[in-house]
């Protein structure tokens, strides 16, 4: 039986011979990631958000995705030319220096003769590995050794960068190579990728997971770990209100004296109307407090008061009634 594609749409074409020799090798996320590709590509040029625009795959597998592509040479870094459409007829152009590839097992294809001879050639990456491995605490094996010289070779990020983030990630309890590499892939993603915007990231980080900290003693969290929405809601204080601490610490006195438990839920509503009325100190808000207090005990004085002339009227109102329905006394 003959079949044949449905071309009513647009087509999609790929380089046959590279891509058939790869199929063997290729995960099934990789296969996806190609296709999504190809579909994306404008011109032939196309970029990981093109790809995460069309599919909603991890920016992270895209991009090790892509890696394994280059390493096949069946995409290159674009130089902004348009591509011409690649058929079976056509010979690709051979990539420059592919990136390593990732192999089924997870692990980079640099072989040991490939590390011995980056080490030789490059003193800083062996001295980066030695400085990844004290941080770690222990001897990286090959499979460890090849994702930070990937990291290294690949992205083009600096030791100092590479360092940072492995420090930061020491710092907060995780010292597994694997994690260091996700969280250099997230940030690189985020378009934190070099030196001086790394210094920023980390410093807002660590003015923010300052005052969550002084948040938990706040409200004796202890050492749970705070929920998406709690973290939203300290970042929200921390980068869109600016809220100082002392004003976070007066939202909490009057939650309490309300007599609710805590909840940061219930801070936000106090601190975001604080926000949205121009309050930024803690004078300014308990002046607010008193308004409101004041306001409120003048709608319950006027509330009584209309619920007292109502009273008077039905009372008024019912002895007419009680006179109409008796007779005059007879002499």
């Amino acid at each position: 039986m003959d079949f044949k594609f449905c071309n009513n749409d647009n087509t999609i074409t790929l380089p046959r011979d590279r891509v058939l020799s790869k199929l063997p090798a290729a995960s099934p996320i990789e296969l996806k990631v190609l296709i999504y590709a190809a579909a994306a590509a404008s011109d032939g040029i196309f970029t990981e958000a093109d790809i995460q625009a069309l599919s909603g795959l991890d920016l992270t597998e895209i991009i090790i995705a892509l890696q394994f592509w280059r390493g096949a040479e069946v995409i290159t870094i674009s130089d902004g030319t348009p591509s011409t459409n690649v058929t079976a007829a056509n010979t690709p152009t051979v990539a420059p220096t592919p990136a390593k590839a990732l192999q089924k097992d997870g692990s980079y294809t640099y072989t040991g003769e490939e590390i011995a001879k980056l080490f030789e050639e490059n003193d800083e990456l062996k001295l980066l590995i030695d400085e990844c491995q004290k941080l770690a605490g222990k001897m990286f094996n090959p499979h460890e050794t090849n994702k930070i010289v990937y990291i290294y070779d690949t992205l083009g990020l600096s030791c100092e960068y590479v360092l940072s983030v492995y420090n930061y990630c020491k710092n907060n309890g995780h010292t597994a190579v694997h994690y260091v590499e996700k969280t250099i892939f997230n940030l690189y993603n985020e378009n934190v990728d070099t030196d001086e915007k790394l210094r920023g990231y980390l410093k807002r980080k660590e003015e923010l997971d300052s005052l969550a900290g002084k948040i938990r003693r706040l409200m004796g969290l202890g050492n749970r770990a705070l929920t998406k929405k709690e973290e939203g809601i300290i970042s929200k204080w921390q980068t869109v209100y600016s809220t100082p601490f002392e004003l976070i610490e007066y939202a909490y006195e009057l939650m309490i004296n309300s007599g609710a438990k805590p909840n940061l839920a219930y801070m936000e509503k106090i601190i975001a109307n604080w926000f949205k009325s121009g309050i930024t100190t803690v004078e300014q808000a308990a002046e607010d407090n008193i308004r409101y207090k004041e306001s409120k005990q003048n709608e319950k004085s006027d509330s009584k008061a209309s619920f007292d002339n109502d009273e008077f009227f039905e009372a008024a109102l019912k002895r007419s009634y009680d006179n109409i329905g008796k007779e005059p006394n007879s002499n």
